[in-house]
């Protein structure tokens, strides 16, 4: 999913979060951009993919995390 990066700034941009032992990880996004979501966690919880998007020429990329 995503989450606020900062609770307290109003309408801070959203980052990948996965769920881990009941708290949100925040997962980042890729160097330079903006916002990123996550779309679907594998069976074993050990891939993530989403996307991570530009500022300044909203150009969305493709993301894989991992579980290190």
């Amino acid at each position: 999913g995503e989450s606020m990066s900062d609770p307290n700034a109003v309408g801070g941009p959203p980052h990948a979060v996965v769920w881990l032992a009941g708290r949100p990880i925040d997962l980042g996004t890729l160097p330079g951009d903006f916002f990123s979501g996550a779309w679907s966690v594998s069976d074993k919880g050990r891939f993530i993919a989403g996307t991570s998007t530009e500022a300044t020429t909203n150009i969305t990329k493709p993301v894989l995390w991992t579980a290190r």
